[in-house]
């Protein structure tokens, strides 16, 4: 029984050439992109921290939506104390 033919497949045969062209220029893509990543890692956690800043520094959490029974419902901003809206139901 011959398992070792030469005109079938080499599929589960080892190699017996090596490509280092192709070897050192998959490597240099895996570089870069590698860089790449690394890259979009830092901007989206520096813009991730900048965003939650800037919601903690200009959110107001004293904002009031009060309903008095009534149709209307009322926004009270917190800054001014002033009502700014009124919703009819």
């Amino acid at each position: 029984m011959k398992t070792n033919s030469n005109n079938g497949s080499s599929w589960g045969n080892p190699s017996n050439e090596i490509d280092i062209k192709a070897i050192r220029k998959f490597n240099s893509f895996l570089r870069g992109f590698n860089s790449c990543l690394e890259m979009a890692h830092v901007i989206l956690a520096a813009s991730i921290l900048l965003s939650l800043i800037l919601i903690f520094i200009n959110a107001d959490f004293i904002d009031l939506i009060t309903n008095d029974g009534t149709n209307s419902m009322c926004i009270i901003n917190g800054k001014t104390g002033e009502i700014n809206y009124v919703f009819q139901n």
